[in-house]
């Protein structure tokens, strides 16, 4: 492998390492060893990394898509209890008038006491 691929692969790697949630130890150990592992075990770490990203960022995605449906479904009950609620208003409201009609009826057929 020329130095220039090695450099690269060492770069990637290093980037990796970076973004993994593996523990700081273990990454300097990786890192500070790079020259003992063989390239069939880089290749399987690099690997191994650019699934865990790869996966984090879907899982990150799930997350933040599941949040955002549950603010929309929070948003729709309290648009529809809302809703619920002005009906028993309207509803409380209508009654009220039509007895206060009807006490008005029931009055204006009652004659007046001199």
């Amino acid at each position: 492998m020329t130095p220039k691929i090695q450099k690269e692969i060492q770069e990637r790697l290093a980037k990796l390492l970076a973004d993994s949630s593996l523990a700081e130890d273990l990454k300097k150990a990786l890192l500070d060893n790079m020259d003992k592992i063989p390239d069939y075990h880089i290749f399987d770490l690099i690997d191994a990394l650019e699934k865990e990203k790869i996966e984090l960022q879907r899982i990150a995605l799930d997350i933040k898509l599941y949040l955002e449906q549950q603010g929309n479904d929070w948003k729709e009950l309290e648009a529809k209890q809302e809703q619920a609620a002005d009906e028993i208003v309207d509803k409380e409201i209508q009654k009220i008038e039509d007895e206060f009609k009807l006490q008005q009826a029931k009055d204006s057929l009652t004659p007046a006491t001199p």
